[in-house]
């Protein structure tokens, strides 16, 4: 934890939102998409293996919620 840095970068989403709740009061439905993290310098996660600057990541988000 001592050897802690702040690492700048950005990031990039692309993704998909699919609601198929069936009343105005609730919500349910899921999200798909792309992420795609940038560094402006490869971060360091384990000592001895091959570091990255770019993260691609796939994700599936499901949810289910009232509305207010």
């Amino acid at each position: 934890i001592g050897d802690s840095k702040i690492q700048p970068g950005a990031n990039f989403k692309v993704a998909m939102n699919f609601e198929l709740g069936t009343s105005k009061s609730n919500v349910t439905g899921f999200e798909a998409g792309f992420l795609l993290d940038y560094y402006f310098k490869k971060v360091e996660l384990m000592a001895n293996v091959e570091n990255y600057a770019v993260y691609p990541t796939v994700f599936l988000t499901l949810f289910y919620g009232s509305r207010r």
